[in-house]
């Protein structure tokens, strides 16, 4: 995934991944949790799957009505990203 993400940013596409989460706030992809192994005879330490989350631009989405304002913000955002990189 990470190779595939770089280089659709390489190719200048734009990504955006929307996570549907639960309106609830009960098991949400925040809650996930993954060992990190580390070399040698240490323990994993046990850390939060969004610090690895392969895609650097997301939106956590509890409101599935709200999805065409936020991806609005998402372009929003990703010009003024553009227009700054270009200044």
């Amino acid at each position: 995934v990470k190779s595939a993400v770089r280089q659709a940013r390489e190719a200048n596409v734009f990504l955006v991944f929307v996570v549907i989460d639960n309106p609830q706030n009960k098991d949400s992809i925040l809650d996930i949790k993954v060992p990190v192994f580390k070399s040698g005879n240490q323990l994993p330490e046990i850390k939060p799957y969004m610090d690895y989350f392969p895609f650097p631009f997301y939106i956590i989405l509890r409101d599935i009505n709200s999805l065409p304002h936020v991806l609005c913000d998402a372009l929003r955002q990703w010009f003024e990203l553009v227009t700054a990189v270009d200044m």
